[in-house]
């Protein structure tokens, strides 16, 4: 079937390359459309219990809505409760108040709100409340809402727009801008890492060629996706990224093939050879890589999900680009891929070098696997101290000149403010809360959470008159439309009086921060303590909030991981064990794929938990990177077991003994490893770069891994276990001499003199 396929492409190379060209034409003018589409949320679960009490703030207290804006300005000239700047504030509020989009806007003036007024009077924000709950849309809307304050506001007046959909804004602005810088590093790092492996400027430009091809086009089929899913702006890091490093070596790994069998062979006959021999081991990576990512869709999270699109997709355009549009390049190009070539070591110099290397592992394997997997398991021992937890209601993953991430810090430093990032406890009642009976167990709930420890202050339907009794709230709750402003605005952000009076809502603010571990330990407590508290009282409560929405996520993450890792472990392990034709091979490669995982994950924790080399540790890691790491880690790193371990299944298959095989076949494909390893490290570094963290920290730690599996586990652990197991290597449940069943095996292990 293989053959028959590439025997067409040669037949109609032409053809093939003009489909490719009216595909890529389509994509170059779709691809662009997709950023739009992208959502910078998809960090919470929404089967939680916060979901739940989300979806009851929306529906019976709307003036909580989420798609809320803060507009923060200082005035360095004067205080903001003056005339003039009061008049100007007043004017811009108007401004805002006449656009069909905003629902609300509140104000410091009226009713006077000292909590609104910081650095010593010379500060003040603005609340708007947007009119869609649709975050999206919220996001998109920021742009324009930031061009109206600019022009109502002062020249010398500084202001922010912050707060959800602006943060939101900014790192989807962000995210789409560190790709293009990430692509402008990553790009002539490549060109310079494929010059030193190939040595040749056409075998560069082919591979550089095809990934041309294939970026934009799978932006363009996530483009359609993302038209009928919501998915996150990381998706196209997740494309750029493992899309960069998969294409070029998969091109890399046919052509550099193609070109050894040129030396000998017509290019019909050569192309037929790269891609019986290389292609298959592509095709197979390829599959390996897209179950790995696959696992990701187990999560049922939107961010996951995204990154899974994103990954699967770019992957299995990359399979079909080199099973279609490579070779039918390689027709067209013959033998001028020869041209260019520029001076230095030659292949069969290179392999006489790597020759002696694994000559000297195969006569002693234990010096060199005992270290090997000692040094894995060092880096490893981090690990025992990693955190998991997704940033919420924080701006750190931001660039710090960004105006959102500059406003959010502005407010906490200078305003008395602390109840930004409450925790929300919904309260549901069978009755209405409109009655001294109704309202008892609340205040009796109230002061419950008010004796927990880490907790500031709580503003629910009995505390914002002090001194008041259950039956006075009855009164205010039955009268509310009569009360004055303040008192009215203190009712229906408490009680839903407007929506039946059955639901309430109360407000925790706790002493730490929204992403403090204390904070997500009150979380938990109150979620342990609550069912007791409510018993027997017919109220039900869901405790929601940004922090509880994060540790929501970060919880079932927890959850979900085991069933990642076993659904990538098994679906490999029969992939791998059908491309080996052996089950000795694919246990190996799960066990050294986990340890590099490990040991990337311990640098991990070790830089950006602890703070090594850096001395700004975050004191925990995303609860997406190690998710996302092993996920892709595993599929990528399968690329060169694959590679090699297939070269080295081939020279068996010719009759070669098993310990002879490993040196042929580590010795020819190690230097074409080595560099495929040195472009997927120079990718990942360049994303290594960029502000947004959890790209940081996913760049950081995929480069870190591959660099460990290039150095370590390819050229050392795998032919010293190799060796060690022998003919047992491919043992598939028959006997041994059945498991090949190649006449003329030699099964001796003679050492082969250097």
């Amino acid at each position: 079937m293989r053959k028959r396929w590439i025997a067409w492409i040669i037949r109609h190379a032409k053809w093939v390359i003009v489909v490719w060209l009216v595909v890529l034409i389509i994509s170059v003018s779709v691809a662009p459309r997709l950023p739009r589409t992208l959502s910078a949320g998809g960090f919470s679960n929404p089967r939680s219990e916060s979901a739940v009490a989300s979806q009851i703030m929306a529906r019976d207290f709307p003036a909580q809505n989420p798609n809320t804006l803060l507009i923060v300005i200082a005035n360095v000239q004067t205080q903001v409760t003056t005339s003039s700047v009061r008049e100007v504030i007043d004017h811009l509020a108007g401004r805002l108040r006449r656009q069909s989009w905003v629902q609300h806007v509140t104000t410091a003036y009226q009713p006077p709100n000292p909590v609104m007024i910081g650095d010593h009077g010379h500060a003040t924000y603005l609340i708007v409340r947007l009119a869609t709950t649709h975050s999206t849309v919220a996001q998109n809307l920021v742009p324009q809402l930031t061009r109206l304050v600019a022009h109502s506001l002062p020249p010398f007046d500084r202001f922010w727009v912050t707060g959800g959909p602006a943060l939101n804004a900014a790192l989807n602005t962000a995210t789409q801008h560190d790709v293009t810088a990430a692509e402008r590093i990553a790009f002539p790092l490549l060109i310079v890492v494929l010059l030193w492996v190939t040595r040749s400027v056409m075998a560069t430009l082919i591979p550089l060629g095809v990934a041309g091809f294939v970026l934009p086009t799978s932006m363009a089929l996530a483009y359609v996706v993302a038209r009928h899913l919501t998915l996150n702006i990381l998706l196209t890091n997740a494309i750029s990224m493992i899309g960069l490093g998969v294409v070029v070596d998969y091109a890399l790994f046919i052509v550099s093939r193609y070109r050894q069998e040129l030396d000998n062979v017509v290019p019909a006959v050569a192309i037929q050879r790269a891609m019986t021999s290389a292609g298959r081991a592509v095709f197979f990576s390829g599959v390996t890589v897209l179950v790995s990512l696959a696992a990701l869709f187990l999560a049922h999270l939107m961010i996951f999900t995204s990154i899974a699109v994103g990954g699967v997709l770019v992957v299995a355009v990359a399979v079909a680009a080199a099973w279609s549009l490579l070779p039918a390049g390689l027709v067209l190009i013959g033998t001028q891929i020869r041209r260019g070539t520029l001076p230095g070591a030659s292949w069969p110099q290179a392999m006489t070098r790597w020759r002696r290397w694994v000559n000297r592992i195969v006569r002693h394997p234990w010096a060199f696997l005992v270290p090997g997997i000692l040094g894995l398991g060092v880096l490893a021992v981090p690990v025992a101290s990693l955190r998991m937890q997704v940033p919420v209601a924080s701006a750190r993953a931001l660039p710090s000149h960004s105006p959102a991430r500059q406003g959010l810090s502005f407010l906490t430093a200078h305003f008395a403010t602390r109840d930004l990032f409450p925790i929300d406890i919904v309260i549901t009642s069978p009755r209405s809360l409109t009655t001294p009976q109704a309202l008892q167990p609340i205040v009796q709930l109230t002061a419950h959470v008010m004796a927990e420890p880490g907790v500031t202050a709580v503003i629910g339907p009995t505390t914002w008159a002090r001194g008041w009794s259950a039956a006075q709230y009855a009164v205010a709750d039955q009268r509310w439309h009569t009360l004055p402003p303040a008192m009215q605005d203190a009712v229906t952000q408490t009680v839903a009086v407007t929506h039946g009076a059955r639901d309430a809502l109360i407000r925790v603010v706790p002493r730490a921060g929204p992403n403090a571990v204390a904070t997500h330990v009150l979380v938990a407590r109150l979620r342990h303590s609550m069912p007791r508290w409510v018993a027997g009282t017919g109220l039900s409560a869901w405790i929601g909030g940004q922090t509880a929405t994060g540790y929501d996520f970060d919880q079932s993450v927890q959850h979900r991981l085991p069933w990642i890792i076993l659904a990538v472990f098994g679906v490999s392990l029969v992939i791998l064990t059908w491309t080996f034709r052996s089950w000795i091979l694919p246990l190996q490669a799960l066990l050294f794929n986990g340890l590099v995982t490990l040991a990337s994950l311990g640098g991990l924790t070790a830089v950006f938990q602890w703070g090594w080399g850096t001395g700004q540790g975050t004191g925990s890691l995303n609860s997406v990177t190690p998710v996302v790491l092993f996920a892709v880690l595993f599929g990528l790193s399968m690329d060169y077991e694959v590679f090699i371990v297939s070269r080295i299944r081939e020279y068996r298959l010719t009759g070669l003994s098993t310990t002879h095989s490993i040196r042929q076949g580590v010795a020819e494909t190690a230097r074409l490893v080595t560099g495929a390893a040195a472009i997927m490290i120079a990718v990942f570094g360049a994303f290594a770069t960029v502000p947004v963290g959890v790209v940081r920290q996913l760049g950081f730690a995929l480069a870190l891994a591959i660099a460990l599996d290039a150095l370590i586990v390819r050229p050392v652990i795998l032919p010293a276990a190799m060796r060690l197991f022998g003919e047992f290597n491919w043992w598939n449940g028959r006997r041994l001499s059945q498991s090949l069943s190649t006449p003329g095996i030699d099964m001796s292990v003679e050492e082969e003199s250097p």
